[in-house]
């Protein structure tokens, strides 16, 4: 499992989200469990921390549980694991999505930074960085002429918003400079967020999902048809499995609510799959 060594920025958001430097010698965003409350911040804080950090979570309600350890008034927050599965889904069919890993949290490292002293030690979920990325409403200066390559990008990513029902504030950045890839951040707000729960993504599931809705997401172009699906194959049920295998108990994601992920996913899969070929 992976440290932080230093930390680089904090970016006081709702989440408490912030960059480090970690022993593999990479740049994560990083987001743990919070010890006491959501530590909500202003909006207009939140829009200022956007300019710095692109892919940082907008204000969300965290959901309060109880650990396991019977200590109460601690907060689990449910986007950590939406986020860790969005990522690692995402990376099975070469999504644009950044390299998804855990990070251990020593609570004296935590304590010795001020900032960071709301949040629980343990294991917390990490992004990696992706430096120069520009504002989501930013259009490259010649993305008519590079729309190409991110063509397979676009319908990859349209297909995980299926896969992990990103039905609200996609977090969708360009490069600003050549070759002007396209990237998906911060995806604790899919499969319902912090309101999930089995009943929730039962109801999510008796519904349908729009192509009109997922294309919304990306205004700067004209999607074409998706021509990807081929790589939900690469969805096989054991690696679906080893996804939720993977969450770390401290989150709380219990039995129930991780068999009820992993059957929304499979079966938005078998959809997608029926309704594209």
């Amino acid at each position: 499992m992976l440290t932080a060594v230093r930390l680089e920025e904090f970016y006081g958001t709702d989440s408490l989200a912030f960059r480090v430097k970690a022993s593999d010698h990479r740049r994560y965003v990083v987001k743990a469990r919070h010890v006491r409350g959501s530590g909500f911040i202003p909006p207009q804080a939140i829009g200022d921390a956007r300019a710095r950090l692109l892919g940082v979570k907008a204000p969300h309600r965290t959901r309060q549980s109880q650990d396991p350890d019977g200590m109460p008034g601690r907060y689990a927050d449910a986007s950590l694991t939406s986020d860790r599965i969005a990522l690692l889904v995402g990376t099975m069919i070469s999504a644009p999505v950044p390299r998804p890993g855990i990070i251990h949290l020593e609570r004296n490292w935590l304590n010795s930074h001020p900032d960071l002293r709301e949040l629980a030690d343990g294991p917390a979920h990490a992004s990696e960085f992706i430096p120069g990325l520009g504002s989501r409403d930013v259009i490259p200066s010649n993305w008519d002429v590079e729309l190409d390559q991110n063509v397979s990008r676009l319908s990859r990513l349209a297909l995980l918003y299926v896969l992990v029902r990103v039905d609200n504030d996609a977090q969708v950045f360009f490069e600003l400079r050549s070759p002007w890839r396209v990237f998906s951040v911060d995806h604790g707000f899919c499969l319902g967020g912090s309101a999930r729960t089995p009943e929730l993504l039962a109801q999510f599931m008796s519904g349908s999902y729009s192509w009109n809705q997922i294309f919304s997401f990306f205004p700067q172009v004209d999607l074409p048809p998706v021509k990807h699906v081929g790589c939900l194959n690469w969805l096989e049920s054991d690696k679906l499995a080893a996804v939720l295998k993977s969450i770390p108990p401290e989150w709380n994601c219990n039995e129930a609510e991780a068999d009820a992920i992993l059957n929304y996913v499979e079966t938005l899969k078998s959809r997608l799959m029926d309704d594209l070929k």
